[in-house]
């Protein structure tokens, strides 16, 4: 289902030639974890600040710190 949903919004944003920009690709996958996380926290699975903590967590392990 999400390869679906991610398809669809790749699909609508497709270039003339055919192609998908790098930019769109970045706003879809954008877009579709904003939902993500909207849904989950809307069930109250978790929340909005435990999603910003875990990626800090994570680019502090991988070392990609801004």
């Amino acid at each position: 289902m999400a390869e679906e949903l991610t398809e669809g919004i790749v699909a609508q944003q497709e270039q003339p030639s055919g192609l998908v920009t790098l930019q769109d690709l970045a706003i879809s996958n954008a877009s579709e974890i904003a939902a993500l996380v909207a849904v989950l926290e809307r069930k109250g699975v978790l929340t909005q600040q435990e999603v910003v903590d875990e990626i800090v967590r994570l680019k502090q392990k991988t070392g990609k710190v801004r």
